[in-house]
């Protein structure tokens, strides 16, 4: 696949490549929103990048080096934010460890199989793991009740390491599910699991972005462009989430499964 098929990539003078610069920008401050406040960006930014490139692309690496890299920005940023805020506790060290000593090599596998697929069989992919995600959110999670913990159930390892497979196979909606997860684990609520889920999502999509990027290197302006929506974004989102309730937080998430499901399915 020629480079110039991807419509962010060529000479800045273009004024095709400043649209979709532009565009770009208007999907990472969304997906940016989106994953301070659910922990779902990639919910929004993938299908959203695969609308933006159309059916004349087939190789995925490109897309998702770029989604990587924009996303741990993003992550990095409202990270910041939600450390500032007395509302959200501290990341659980114990946790994070288990976390990324599992997750980290799943998301490197995911990432190694998914340079094996093209857009045709990626797609039912996405779309299958995004029916998964919104029946959880809407039937299953809401019935989960756990008890406090004094640090990580021994399940946690294995949780890790498939959730880090997934985040490097695919992505959408991996930031929602480790805010589910570490209110398993640490046996409260949403709040305080954000912290620890936005250090793990963080080398998630750091690890992947390194990945990906080995294999197909995204463009520098692509990058500065979403990363840049991402952190506005990110910053904006956390800002609202410490307002909003458990509940109106996983309306949230149902919301961004299902928009993404249909945004995928369309185009």
């Amino acid at each position: 696949m020629s480079p110039a098929v991807l419509p962010w990539e060529g000479a800045l003078s273009d004024p095709g490549v400043l649209t979709a610069l532009a565009i770009l920008l208007a999907i990472g401050i969304a997906a940016g929103i989106v994953d301070a406040t659910t922990g779902g960006g990639g919910m929004v930014q993938i299908p959203a990048l695969f609308a933006l490139t159309g059916p004349a692309v087939v190789a995925i690496a490109p897309i998702m080096a770029l989604n990587k890299v924009s996303a741990a920005a993003g992550n990095a940023v409202s990270f910041v934010r939600f450390r500032a805020s007395p509302d959200v506790a501290s990341p659980d060290g114990r946790t994070m460890a288990v976390a990324l000593g599992a997750g980290l090599p799943g998301a490197v596998t995911g990432v190694w199989l998914a340079t094996k697929l093209d857009t045709e069989q990626f797609t039912p992919l996405l779309v299958a793991a995004l029916v998964v995600v919104l029946g959880y959110v809407l039937f299953i999670q809401p019935r989960v009740r756990v008890p406090e913990r004094s640090g990580p159930p021994k399940s946690t390892t294995l949780v890790a390491l498939g959730l880090g497979f997934y985040d490097g196979l695919l992505g959408p909606a991996t930031g929602s599910i480790l805010i589910l997860v570490m209110q398993w684990v640490l046996g409260s609520g949403l709040r305080t699991g954000l912290a620890t889920a936005k250090v793990v999502q963080l080398l998630f999509n750091f690890t992947g972005a390194v990945a990906y990027a080995l294999v197909a290197l995204p463009s520098l302006a692509a990058v500065v462009v979403l990363a840049a929506g991402n952190m506005a974004g990110g910053w904006l989102g956390s800002r609202l989430v410490i307002v909003m309730s458990d509940s109106l937080l996983r309306i949230l998430v149902a919301l961004g499964v299902a928009g993404a499901i249909a945004l995928t399915v369309l185009t």
